[in-house]
């Protein structure tokens, strides 16, 4: 399967190598047209058969409540009928602070 990240987590040396050659999905916040040839890869990835793994709320919740979804990969998963299956992550607030690692 292919992850959805932060396009900004690019520029980490370890990190956004590994992503890059992984071939996973970098979504740049603010770029839409960025994002939508990313949605048009992860539709490749779906229809290949392969996963595709994406945190819809597309950021971490400073409280750890959790926050509206973005509606992009759920409509995908329609139009190709493919399932859907949520998952949870439980404390990345204080695992991982919006102001930084602790």
């Amino acid at each position: 399967g292919k992850y959805v990240y932060k396009g900004s987590l690019k520029k980490l040396p370890l990190f956004g190598w590994m992503c890059r050659l992984a071939g996973d999905l970098p979504a740049e916040r603010g770029d839409k047209t960025k994002i939508v040839a990313m949605l048009d890869q992860a539709r490749d990835v779906l229809n290949a058969g392969y996963n595709v793994v994406v945190f819809p709320e597309g950021t971490r919740s400073p409280s750890g409540i959790m926050q509206e979804f973005k509606p992009s990969f759920f409509s995908i998963c329609a139009e190709l009928g493919c399932p859907a299956v949520p998952a949870v992550m439980v404390g990345t607030e204080r695992a991982w602070p919006l102001s930084g690692m602790k």
